[in-house]
């Protein structure tokens, strides 16, 4: 029985070498020192010569025991010289997000698997690219090729590439988003300002943020690069706040405006709450009506938060839109437990107007 081991791939490959012999018994079991006495021949397509073509060719293996028939194989070989494994980069620039390519097989060959690595852990990719990331410069990053055929496989050696540490020229540029969650607050909110720091073909970036709002400065830092920022309360008037990035070793401070925040006098609002029935069956539903008013405002809008149960344990939020003109009618989910059940409605005020509350006493039966 003869098996080959894998294919030869290097030019002038001792074919021979590459297959296993065995001489087995009536029983199928292999007859042990027999391998001495076999005699192993390839034919001449065996062996690649200088600069023939094509580079992948099959070739024939006999093996031969005194007494017993020849047994033959055939195996597939590559001719290596015309393979040269190397890594090409997208970019003159050293930096994260420039991507190595390395080098394809010749047209006749089938696929190869391809294995990075780098400083940072053993393998990072298998595809014939990889993209540079933050945690890669300075490190050695190399590439290994893998054949497998018909359950055979060969490795090609391994090609390097340094990524080296970023001159300030070199450095990525982040992206920035940056968004008043309200344009309009009053003087008695703090403001806040939704922060995103990325950098292509990387993702999210953490750092050291400040926001800018008129003349002032907030300095904080994003852990996971996104997030809601806080300001103070702030007088009245109007500010442009602008969102920087500080920058790194490894990525380039940057900037972008958030919006024009405007801080208007603070207005306490009115809340009037009443429901429909004070008394409900537990198979009914409880509707409660409000209405918000506001000197100087006439389409009041805003949250409506409300509460009841044990502990306010149950709760229901809904949008007052100012269409509404600052009246509406909920409708409140069925209470099946029978009892007395204090309602809270507070109101969240939107823009210029703070917070307001009432409460009402709901009967189950």
């Amino acid at each position: 029985m003869i098996t080959p081991l894998y294919q030869a791939v290097a030019r002038g490959d001792d074919a021979t070498k590459r297959v296993s012999v065995d001489v087995l018994d009536e029983t199928g079991s292999v007859i042990e020192g027999a391998e001495r006495s076999i005699t192993i021949t390839a034919d001449a397509d065996c062996r690649f010569g200088a600069g023939e073509a094509p580079s992948v060719r099959i070739c024939n293996v006999t093996a031969t025991y005194p007494g017993l028939p020849a047994a033959s194989a055939s195996l597939q070989i590559y001719d290596l010289s015309v393979f040269s494994l190397s890594v090409t980069s997208s970019s003159p620039v050293i930096a994260p997000g420039v991507v190595l390519t390395a080098s394809s097989p010749p047209a006749d060959w089938p696929a190869l698997t391809y294995t990075w690595r780098t400083g940072r852990t053993a393998s990072v990719g298998s595809g014939p690219a990889y993209t540079i990331t933050m945690e890669d410069i300075g490190t050695t990053i190399s590439v290994n090729a893998r054949l497998d055929h018909g359950g055979m496989a060969d490795h090609y050696r391994d090609a390097n590439w340094t990524a080296s540490a970023p001159a300030a020229a070199d450095k990525a540029t982040p992206q920035i988003q940056a968004k008043l969650t309200a344009s309009v607050v009053n003087t008695k909110r703090k403001p806040t300002v939704d922060v995103a720091i990325s950098v292509p073909g990387i993702g999210l970036r953490p750092g050291a943020v400040s926001v800018m709002y008129g003349s002032a400065k907030l300095d904080t830092h994003l852990p996971t690069g996104q997030g809601r920022i806080t300001l103070p309360r702030l007088p009245k008037g109007s500010y442009a706040v602008t969102v920087w990035f500080q920058g790194d070793e490894q990525v380039n401070a940057a900037s972008a405006p958030a919006g024009t925040l405007r801080v208007a006098k603070a207005v306490k609002p009115k809340l009037k709450a009443s429901l429909a029935k004070s008394s409900v069956k537990r198979t009914a539903r409880a509707k409660l009506r409000i209405a918000v008013t506001a000197k100087g405002t006439k389409k009041p809008s805003g949250t409506v938060t409300i509460r009841w149960g044990k502990g306010a344990s149950k709760t229901a939020v809904f949008a007052l839109k100012a269409a509404k003109k600052g009246k509406a009618t909920f409708t409140l989910p069925k209470i099946k437990k029978k009892g007395k059940y204090k309602v809270t409605i507070a109101f969240t005020g939107n823009g210029k107007l703070t917070s307001a509350s009432a409460r009402r006493t709901l009967k189950v039966k």
